[in-house]
């Protein structure tokens, strides 16, 4: 079974139809079952508040499954990649260190004798604050020179970015360091619900 959950959505008593474009699915959704194909929808009445759960129990070569306002089955248009991939990362997000120039490097925005912070910012805004974590970070001086001996935690997070915090006892750093996701590096950002 395939089981994808609907962020509250806010349609008690809102009349939906579900439809395919082609193939034929069974299920429930809001917990009450339904049977689509390419040539039969289904129209169900929500009866519940907050977050709703579609539920495939049988599928035979489905594609486009289609949830939408009203009696009536409109025809299946499909999103532009851009906005599918920037809705698609609300709830993940893996940002990696590549090769040929592809390293990202954050301004330290704020040194202590033993930290260096920097911020990362997200690609799209996440639906919530994620959950996160680094591997494969670097610190270089501000005379471009890569640093031994820290590690790395996220310090913070919000729906937009994370704060890493470099430690190393008495690094002896200046204004001008970055903290570099290096090559193999990765960022995971994790929203989902």
């Amino acid at each position: 079974a395939i089981e994808q959950i609907v962020e509250d959505p806010q349609l008690n008593g809102v009349e939906v139809t579900i439809s395919a474009l082609s193939g034929t699915a069974t299920g429930t959704f809001d917990g009450q079952a339904f049977t689509v194909s390419s040539t039969a929808s289904t129209t169900i009445t929500v009866g519940n508040t907050g977050n709703i759960t579609c539920k495939l129990t049988a599928a035979s070569s489905l594609a486009a499954l289609k949830i939408e306002y009203g009696p009536n089955a409109t025809p299946y248009q499909p999103r532009p990649h851009a906005e599918e991939r920037d809705l698609c990362m609300r709830y993940f997000e893996r940002i990696l260190g590549t090769t040929g120039g592809g390293n990202w490097y954050e301004g330290a925005y704020f040194i202590t004798a033993n930290n260096v912070h920097a911020t990362f910012t997200f690609t799209t805004v996440k639906r919530v604050k994620p959950s996160s974590s680094v591997s494969g970070l670097d610190v270089f001086s501000n005379a471009v020179a890569q640093q031994t001996g820290f590690s790395f935690v996220v310090s913070d997070s919000s729906d937009n970015a994370i704060r890493v915090t470099a430690t190393k006892t008495a690094h002896g750093l200046t204004a001008g360091s970055v903290i570099r996701l290096s090559t193999g590096g990765i960022i995971d950002v994790d929203s989902e619900l």
